[in-house]
């Protein structure tokens, strides 16, 4: 039996499959297989496929009848999968020469992570721009912010063989982020700060459609976290909850004053149920408060109420709360210095 199962799933990648192949076969790390899917390719990715696998007996490919989608394509490999640990490269990703060997040797020191995740570096043809996405490490803080969002990329991802029996569900475009949710849920998980893989951005990319349909396809993922918590969301609170996953810049005063009420909200049930950390949750929702900041300006008689409610004012420190309630009140008075103020302070509490 191999260490490492690395799956691949593929469709119409003629263009990428060799390289994305070549940065297994090259990895420093040899203890491994690579199992690899066609999803019903209608250019030459089956054939390139067979040509690696005759040359490797490390590989082996398989092809479905039709075109299954990726929920599919993604179990398929789970099914065939014999590694202890079980890593995951889309197929016009680059995984990093060294991946596997850091991977390896974290979960082999650390018993009790069941999923390890890394940074990855974005990368276009022809353009010499790069950009750079790395996660958290700490398990308790990514376990609370994955109610928000997603806190791992699929192409730098490795998990135990022991928690495969989750499989992916079919949430089209997010069904990765619902299955790191649930063995969150029975284990620790964590990230590498080491950047492991290269990411390809182009127009048919798994990673641009992910990025660009995540958040519609999150909804029944924040659904199913939020129930386990003891909440079901109404629309109104699962658009407010939404909001402020993802730190949108625009609010009513109504939306402003929904989203106070939904930290409170989510901090009494967690307190009642802990299904979060305590300490890490509350650590998460003050992050998620101080987002909230420069609405206080704007809507300074909500934000002053707010504060004075004993389950939300605790998630701040008594200097934060004199301050939050100072500029708040300073609105009007002199706005030249409310402003640089209210920026100053903002910008030091979002660093702390």
């Amino acid at each position: 039996m191999p260490k490492v199962s690395v799956m691949m799933p593929a469709y119409n990648v003629e263009k990428y499959i060799g390289e994305a192949i070549e940065s297994i076969l090259n990895q420093t790390f040899q203890d491994y297989e690579l199992i690899i899917i066609d999803d019903g390719s209608v250019d030459a990715t089956y054939q390139i496929m067979q040509e690696y696998a005759q040359k490797s007996n490390k590989i082996r490919v398989f092809q479905n009848e039709k075109n299954e989608g990726l929920v599919f394509t993604r179990n398929r490999l789970l099914e065939l999968a014999n590694g202890e640990y079980l890593a995951a490269l889309d197929s016009d990703d680059i995984s990093l020469l060294d991946r596997l060997e850091k991977q390896v040797n974290f979960l082999d020191k650390n018993p009790d992570i069941d999923l390890l995740g890394g940074g990855l570096e974005f990368f276009r043809e022809n353009s010499d721009e790069k950009n750079y996405l790395l996660f958290l490490t700490d398990p308790e803080q990514i376990a609370c912010k994955l109610l928000f969002h997603n806190m791992f990329t699929q192409t730098a991802i490795i998990f135990r063989n022991k928690v495969k029996n989750l499989k992916y569900d079919n949430h089209p475009l997010a069904e990765d982020y619902d299955l790191w949710v649930r063995i969150s849920w029975q284990g620790k998980v964590t990230n590498l700060r080491d950047i492991l893989a290269l990411c390809r951005l182009h127009p048919e990319s798994i990673s641009a459609r992910r990025d660009d349909d995540m958040k519609k396809n999150d909804r029944l993922i924040h659904i199913k976290q939020l129930r386990r918590l003891g909440i079901t969301p109404t629309e109104k609170e699962l658009d407010i909850h939404r909001k402020i996953a993802h730190q949108i810049d625009t609010m009513t005063e109504e939306q402003f004053e929904q989203a106070i009420n939904w930290i409170q909200k989510l901090l009494k049930a967690n307190q009642e149920n802990q299904k979060y950390p305590l300490l890490a949750f509350e650590k998460e929702l003050h992050s998620r408060l101080l987002s909230f900041f420069p609405f206080s300006f704007q809507f300074g008689d909500v934000f002053i109420k707010a504060l004075k409610k004993t389950e939300i004012k605790y998630l701040l420190p008594f200097k934060t709360r004199f301050k939050f309630w100072f500029l708040a009140k300073s609105k009007g008075k002199n706005s030249s210095m409310f402003y640089k103020n209210l920026y100053k302070t903002y910008n030091k509490l979002r660093n702390k």
